[in-house]
This record gives C-alpha cells, sequence and structure tokens, in this order.
C-alpha cells in the first residue's frame, strides 16, 4: 500500500494494522507523524513477540481532505 491509500483506508474507518513488512521502517514513520499531528490514534495489536499496531482516524474535520494534502500538512511540519 502506499501512503495515500493508506490515508484513504483510514479515513474511510478501517482500521489497519502495521508491523514487520516491506515498508516497515517507512509505515512507521508514517504512523508516528500522523499520530503526533492528532489524526490517528495507535495500540498495541500484538499477537505474540512480533511488533503489530493498529491504527484508527480520530480527526473527523479532516476525514474528507485529500491523502495528499493530509501527506504535505506532514511535511510540512517536520
Amino acid at each position: 500500500m502506499t501512503d495515500a491509500e493508506i490515508i484513504t483506508c483510514l479515513q474511510k474507518g478501517e482500521r489497519p494494522t502495521y508491523g514487520m513488512h516491506g515498508r516497515n521502517i517507512e509505515v512507521m514513520n508514517l504512523m508516528a507523524s500522523m499520530e503526533k499531528a492528532g489524526l490517528i490514534r495507535t495500540a498495541d495489536a500484538s499477537l505474540s513477540q512480533e511488533t503489530r499496531r493498529s491504527a484508527v482516524w480520530i480527526a473527523d474535520e479532516r476525514r474528507n481532505e485529500s491523502p495528499e494534502a493530509i501527506l504535505a500538512s506532514l511535511t510540512r511540519s517536520t
């Protein structure tokens, strides 16, 4: 999934989990940036020793904002 697809998924109310996969560092950084910006809330979703987190969108006022605008705002805030 691209960053824009992840944001769209979250905005639609889906609760993705993320952790160990090919883009692990990039996705972890994206989620950390969105949590710091107040867009999502994350929680531990580990089933065993694997590190996994789940995320839920909490910024209702930005739910319909384009993923590209969200990504741009995250880039400006770092």
